[in-house]
C-alpha cells in the first residue's frame, strides 16, 4: 500500500511525457474531440430510421398472417391481390435490413470503439483509387446478380403454381 503513491506518480508521469502524448494519447477517448457536439449523434435520423424498421417488421407479422390465414383456408394461390402484396414486399426487408444498419451507424457517432478511438481517428489509409474499384467491382455483381434475381421471379410468376 505505501507503494501505491509511487506507483501513481509513475502513472501520470507516462501520460505526461511528450512522446506518449503524440504518439498514443490523442487516441484515448475524448482528447480527440474538439467541442462537446461533437459526441452527439444525429437524433433525427436514428429516431426515424429505428421507426421506420419496427413499422415494416409488424408489416411483415401483418402479411406472414395472412398468409397463414389465406393457406389454411385453401385460397392463397386465388387471392391475386394477396400475391401482388407478397410480391410487392419482397424489398422491405432489404431495406429494413438498412435501416438497421443506418441506425447502428448513426447511432454510434462519433465512436469507432465507445469512449476509446472516434471515427476521425480509424479513417484508413487506403488509396481512393482502390476503394473506387472495389465499389464498382462489387456494384457490377450485385446488379447481375439482381438481373438474374428478377428474371427468374418473373419467369416464375409467369409459370404460376404447379398444382
Amino acid at each position: 500500500m505505501v507503494n501505491d503513491t509511487e506507483q501513481v506518480y509513475n502513472v501520470g508521469m507516462v501520460f505526461k511525457d511528450k512522446d506518449f502524448q503524440e504518439n498514443y494519447f490523442r487516441y484515448f477517448g475524448y482528447s480527440s474531440i474538439k467541442k462537446a457536439e461533437d459526441i452527439i449523434p444525429s437524433v433525427t435520423t436514428s429516431f426515424y430510421s429505428f421507426h421506420l424498421m419496427v413499422i415494416l417488421g409488424f408489416l411483415f407479422i401483418l402479411i406472414f398472417a395472412l398468409a397463414i390465414h389465406l393457406l389454411f383456408k385453401g385460397t392463397i394461390t386465388t387471392n391475386r391481390w394477396f400475391l401482388w402484396i407478397a410480391f410487392l414486399s419482397i424489398p422491405l426487408p432489404y431495406i429494413a435490413s438498412e435501416l438497421g444498419w443506418v441506425l447502428t451507424e448513426v447511432g454510434r457517432q462519433p465512436w469507432i470503439i465507445q469512449d476509446t478511438m472516434t471515427v476521425a481517428d480509424g479513417v484508413s489509409q487506403l488509396n481512393s483509387g482502390s476503394v473506387i474499384v472495389t465499389f464498382f467491382l462489387f456494384a457490377a455483381l450485385f446488379t447481375i446478380l439482381l438481373v438474374s434475381e428478377i428474371s427468374i421471379m418473373v419467369k416464375q410468376v409467369k409459370t404460376g403454381p404447379k398444382h
